[in-house]
């Protein structure tokens, strides 16, 4: 880890308080402690996060009292993207993903279940790659179990982990755009 901590333990305080104070009259006695203990890393958190203009991977967090969760990648696809999406999949496209994916479970990061139970047609319902292909979005998830210790550089490692394994391209699809 490298440089200051971006969540401090004043940020889970003020979550912890808020979460027991959840009242107006509270938070407006507390506003300038939420200001500098929650505002003010939250800020710093979305420019460490900032992503390159163009990009259509959306990323993702949630901070609660006992985690940090990031997240990247598409929530869902939309009905175009979905199609250019299953063919890059069944194609050689889909073995350069398979192989960024697992490179990124294994290092911690994890991903939801597949949307859909069966393979879609028209592909077989034995491809190799079915797991992909019954997916409607794609989406890798890190955990953190203590936000307080999670700094700057480890936020920057986890985007470029991210953006490093993102290796679909619409180019396999229609040739000039990445699918995210």
């Amino acid at each position: 880890m490298s440089g200051p901590q971006i969540f401090s333990p004043e940020t889970l305080g003020f979550l912890r308080d808020l979460q027991a104070n959840n009242a107006r009259d509270w938070f407006n006695d507390n506003k300038a402690r939420y200001e500098a203990a929650w505002k003010a890393p939250a800020e710093a958190f979305i420019k460490a996060m900032f992503r390159r203009e163009g990009s259509k991977a959306g990323l993702f967090f949630g901070l609660q009292t006992d985690r940090l969760v990031l997240g990247a990648g598409m929530m869902g696809f939309d009905k175009g993207q979905l199609a250019a999406y299953r063919e890059a999949v069944a194609g050689s496209a889909g073995e350069n993903l398979q192989a960024a994916l697992a490179a990124l479970l294994s290092q911690n990061g994890r991903m939801n279940a597949p949307d859909l139970a069966r393979v879609p047609k028209p592909y077989d319902k034995e491809h190799e790659r079915g797991d992909l292909l019954r997916r409607k979005s794609l989406t890798i998830w890190r955990d953190y179990d203590d936000p307080s210790r999670v700094e700057r550089g480890d936020l920057i490692d986890v985007c470029v982990m991210i953006r490093s394994h993102q290796t679909l391209q619409a180019s396999d699809c229609d040739g000039d755009r990445t699918l995210f």
